[in-house]
């Protein structure tokens, strides 16, 4: 039993040195520059040059939004698949087609953890679409159903390796993330208008 009492010992000895390591080497890194006054001037923002007299106010830059993903069109595989397969449910074609877009620029548009988040909340709002009240009563189908058509549908989208590869990636960056609720209107269109 003792050796177990010198070994937690020695553990925690180690512990605190590492926190403490950790927390001086951040300590050196925050540390001021030797020169303050220099600091200070470069800290301190130039002042605008008066605005002419008749000049409206400037305002403030509106935060920095990325722009949206490029549109590209579906692969021929996946519109020709969801025409054969669902001819008579227009409600079906457009709810996957929403999901679809969100896996593309999932595929084609990830670069990043927040590119990944981006993606993510498409894919979600067109899942959540997808499964919504609305598109459920136009086509009279079952949660469990459009599951199915939603996996089958992803199976036909990420037909090649490259983009099965390149979806994988995407998981792997959007994994931990939470992504946003698309709350009641989550789809792009309306189901309710369409024929089927």
């Amino acid at each position: 039993m003792r050796w177990q009492f010198k070994a937690g010992a020695i553990l925690a000895a180690a512990v605190l040195v590492f926190a403490g390591v950790r927390l001086f080497s951040a300590d050196a890194a925050d540390a001021q520059p030797a020169d303050p006054p220099r600091q200070a001037a470069a800290a301190t923002p130039p002042s605008p040059a008066p605005a002419p007299a008749g000049t409206p106010p400037t305002q403030a830059a509106p935060a920095y939004k990325p722009p949206p993903p490029p549109e590209r069109p579906l692969p021929p595989r996946f519109t020709d698949y969801l025409a054969r397969e669902y001819p008579n449910s227009a409600a079906t074609r457009q709810a996957l087609m929403q999901i679809a877009y969100g896996w593309s620029q999932a595929v084609n548009d990830v670069r990043g953890p927040q590119d990944a988040k981006l993606a993510g909340n498409e894919i979600a709002k067109g899942i959540a679409c997808a499964l919504g009240p609305g598109v459920l009563a136009r086509t009279g189908i079952d949660q469990q159903t459009m599951l199915d058509r939603i996996k089958a549908a992803r199976a036909v989208m990420l037909d090649n390796d490259s983009d099965t590869t390149a979806y994988l990636r995407f998981q792997a960056l959007a994994g931990g993330q939470y992504f946003d609720d698309p709350g009641a209107a989550s789809c792009s269109f309306d189901p309710a208008a369409l024929p089927n």
